[in-house]
């Protein structure tokens, strides 16, 4: 039954890909934050802007861009591999090399750190935050998605993965949004599964340099085109962005938003 609801998927995104092509007629980048130093950032739904900088310092910068608070200790566990700020409240600092997860609040103050490794994680990757702050993550030595409580538990715990596809997905992001957890993995695509880790379906859409989930509709960008994929609907309607999309790092999506940055700065597309 999954691979039929794939392959049904597959043709119908081929087909309707073609549904809508707009030209990103007066759709220009923008400077809006000529800051160089910049290894990795974030938005909040708030219009808060975390940075943080080659001097390893995440700050946090309002939507005016007045910088509000700093956490110094970003290299307290290596190298940084993600932020998660889809709560302001509860910051995400991920870092792989340890399967460790510090939680900030929103001044930035250190109130936590989970080490999976203490609950038999070794590996962990693709840590993201639930949608009732507990914490989502791919443990990679046994193949499935967990998530983790504040006290550092183990409360729910997918199938594994090499009982449910031919070959086990490698998730690269896991997207909380209403009711439905999305499993992104570049070569397969996005697995769709409930809460409690009951398979729905694949979608098709790999290899993307960015991707969110925004009101029944996956965003993504694939070879400088923006996608809008209805859930709902199964319609892709796509939009050419401008080439300078491609020098980006770091892209975000948001619902009316593009974010990147490259050596000049970051950049914002309205759409």
């Amino acid at each position: 039954m999954g691979r039929i609801k794939y392959i049904f998927i597959s043709i119908t995104l081929m087909f309707l890909s073609q549904f809508c092509l707009a030209q990103a007629e007066g759709v220009h980048a923008k400077l809006f934050f000529p800051k160089k130093d910049i290894a990795l950032f974030e938005t909040d739904n708030l219009g808060n802007i975390y940075i943080v900088n080659k001097q390893q310092q995440l700050i946090k910068y309002s939507k005016d861009l007045d910088s509000l608070q700093v956490y110094n200790n970003v290299q307290r566990f290596g190298l940084l591999s993600s932020i998660d700020v889809s709560n302001p409240l509860k910051i995400l600092l991920f870092y792989k090399d340890f399967s460790t997860v510090v939680i900030l609040d929103r001044f930035l103050a250190e109130r936590a750190a989970i080490d999976f490794r203490k609950i038999g994680i070794y590996s962990a990757n693709a840590v993201s935050l639930a949608y009732d702050n507990q914490v989502w993550l791919y443990d990679e030595l046994n193949n499935t998605i967990k998530k983790i409580n504040d006290n550092n538990e183990v409360s729910i715990a997918f199938n594994d993965f090499r009982t449910l596809f031919e070959t086990a997905p490698y998730p690269a992001r896991i997207i909380d949004n209403n009711g439905l957890v999305y499993v992104y993995d570049p070569k397969t695509g996005i697995l769709v599964m409930d809460y409690y880790g009951a398979y729905k379906f694949t979608l098709p859409i790999k290899n993307v340099q960015s991707l969110n989930i925004v009101n029944g509709k996956v965003l993504y960008i694939q070879n400088n085109m923006l996608h809008f994929y209805s859930l709902s609907e199964l319609q892709d309607k796509t939009m050419i962005l401008p080439a300078e999309i491609g020098k980006g790092k770091n892209i975000k999506i948001e619902a009316n938003k593009i974010w990147y940055n490259t050596d000049e700065g970051i950049f914002t597309i309205n759409f």
